[in-house]
């Protein structure tokens, strides 16, 4: 007769006649115990290998193939989905194309343009005219935190005004006024020396400057902010060799029409 007995942590008792012993010894997942007085045999403990089952051929499988599995099965989803949204992005910037919006410096009024001596101070007063075009025909464009201001020689010689954030859609064109501001600002003294030379020439180069950032839009969907710098050369004639228009007091207008030069 056999009895079983089982037991706790996947075991179990096996209990046989004790000539079973050296039968029992020889099978690789059976462990001879104590001899049981109730059968007079001997008790084998048989214990469960939780890590490793044996297939029908006789090979090992282990439980956690299944899992490892899975997760590569996830992570090549994941990639194939990363690589099909890159693909489709790159394939409507290629086809829509965005172009930079396009920057012209229309006309410039000089209110005041006068530096003294030493200590070289600065004082003067511009309003400029800029036309932006947004050449796109499927792309609007926002534009962000947006300030204009005037330089002489790499020299920041106003400040800063502020251009109210604004829309631009598909092929429209925007025109802007600020004016520019600088109450007596110190000039380096090689720049101070230039300048007393060019208005003995009678010729100024003044550089007006846009600097801010702007959003692109297809559809409903908008993208990151881009920094833009504008640069648009103004040339004021001064003296003799004026070509401006007086436009009341000292005040005098110059048309410019000059192209202006985008980087975004």
């Amino acid at each position: 007769m056999y009895a079983i007995n089982l037991l706790a942590k996947g075991s179990f008792h096996l209990v046989y006649p004790a000539a079973c012993a050296h039968s029992a010894s020889a099978t690789a997942h059976l462990r001879p115990s104590r001899p049981s007085p109730e059968f007079g045999s001997c008790i084998c403990t048989v214990r469960s290998i939780p890590a490793r089952s044996m297939l029908d051929d006789g090979t090992e499988s282990c439980p956690h193939h299944g899992e490892s599995s899975c997760r590569r099965k996830a992570l090549i989803g994941a990639l194939a989905a990363v690589f099909v949204i890159l693909v489709i992005a790159l394939i409507l910037w290629f086809v829509l194309r965005p172009h930079k919006p396009s920057f012209v410096l229309q006309d410039a009024t000089v209110y005041g343009f006068n530096v003294g001596t030493y200590p070289y101070l600065l004082n003067v007063t511009f309003q400029v005219t800029v036309v932006c075009r947004n050449p796109n025909a499927r792309l609007g464009i926002y534009y962000d935190k947006l300030v204009a201001y005037a330089s002489y020689r790499d020299q920041q010689i106003t400040l800063r005004t502020a251009i109210p954030p604004s829309y631009q859609g598909h092929k429209e064109v925007d025109v802007w006024s600020p004016f520019l501001f600088g109450y007596s600002v110190p000039i380096a003294p090689y720049n101070a020396a230039a300048l007393s030379q060019d208005q003995g020439n009678g010729m100024v180069l003044v550089m007006i400057k846009l600097v801010g950032r702007l959003r692109w839009r297809v559809g409903r969907i908008t993208t990151g902010g881009y920094h833009i710098v504008v640069k648009c050369p103004a040339f004021i004639t001064l003296g003799s060799r004026s070509k401006g228009t007086a436009v009341g007091g000292s005040a005098v207008k110059y048309q410019m029409m000059q192209n202006c030069v985008v980087n975004v």
